[in-house]
């Protein structure tokens, strides 16, 4: 396991970590395991690096932006003739000026958020959807991208970055303003996809976040998420579960849709999708069928992100 990976582990298990000193790891602690302390570690209140190329300002401003009570960040880079580590740290003289150990001490005031983020946080907007929808989201990637926002889309956004589970990726749900999701039976089969449109309900819910939910597609339509809104929706036999089964009957497993009917894929599974969907649209939406182009689709979805995140067509 890397250092990266081994950190992130760490603060998964250990969230109320007040110091974390990365100065005995190797080279490659990355922004996206600093990601998971600024997202896991609130109480954080010292935090000392090594000089890497692989830290960017991107890593280093989530932490300040959501560790409330750090106080310290310590970046030390190794002098002629010393090791990183060796020298004691800076005293409080030293304090934002280079200390003696070859490093650097910060307060988080001193750090300046890069000023392309119009929205303050890592991503103005991360967009939400399954595997079946991904030429229409790079589409809004593209028009969203050229509205100047700063914008998520995996296939675009992680630049190298492992994301071995769900969790993962939630990490850069929790950094976005606003989550677009694009609701269609491709978001509901796909279960990183609904982890992340959980994720985003959790915020706004909580006041953290905006979530903008476009309906695409013809196979699930607004009218019918309607007519299944009064049904139980932790019931086996919803009927937006009847129609997934519909839409999904190969249980080959080759076939990438085939979760919806594996083994593994559970009644709990189904439901808590189905959930996930109705807590969705209680933040509103926008339906789009088959009779709107797909140009005009695309150019209305990315009109109405970009208010939510600037607040200005």
């Amino acid at each position: 396991m890397s250092d990266n990976d081994t950190l992130v582990a760490l603060v998964h298990r250990c969230p109320h970590l007040k110091c974390i000193d990365l100065t005995e790891s190797g080279e490659d602690i990355t922004d996206s395991a600093l990601m998971v302390v600024a997202v896991d570690c609130h109480g954080l209140e010292v935090l000392v690096l090594n000089n890497s190329s692989a830290i960017t300002d991107d890593g280093l401003l989530a932490v300040v932006r959501n560790c409330r009570h750090l106080r310290t960040v310590l970046i030390k880079y190794q002098s002629a003739g010393s090791s990183p580590t060796s020298s004691p740290p800076p005293t409080s003289s030293q304090t934002n000026e280079e200390s003696a150990s070859g490093g650097y001490m910060a307060s988080p005031s001193f750090i300046q958020p890069p000023a392309t983020n119009i929205s303050g946080r890592k991503w103005d907007v991360f967009i939400c959807h399954g595997g079946g929808d991904k030429g229409i989201a790079r589409d809004l990637y593209n028009n969203l991208t050229g509205r100047d926002l700063r914008v998520f889309l995996d296939i675009k956004s992680l630049d190298g970055e492992r994301c071995a589970t769900p969790r993962d990726m939630v990490a850069h749900v929790k950094a976005s303003s606003v989550v677009l999701v694009l609701v269609s039976k491709f978001l509901i089969v796909s279960r990183w996809a609904m982890a992340e449109a959980k994720a985003a309900v959790d915020a706004a819910d909580a006041n953290r976040g905006k979530v903008f939910s476009a309906i695409i597609g013809s196979d699930i339509t607004s009218t019918t998420l309607r007519n299944m809104k009064e049904h139980d929706v932790n019931s086996i036999d919803h009927p937006l579960i009847h129609a997934m089964d519909n839409f999904f009957q190969t249980d080959a497993h080759h076939d990438q849709w085939s979760n919806w009917r594996h083994e593994k894929f559970t009644p709990a599974h189904k439901t808590d999708h189905v959930a996930t969907v109705f807590r969705l649209l209680e933040y509103g939406f926008a339906p789009f069928g088959p009779s709107d182009q797909p140009s005009e689709i695309v150019s209305e979805i990315a009109k109405r992100t970009r208010i939510l995140a600037t607040g200005s067509p």
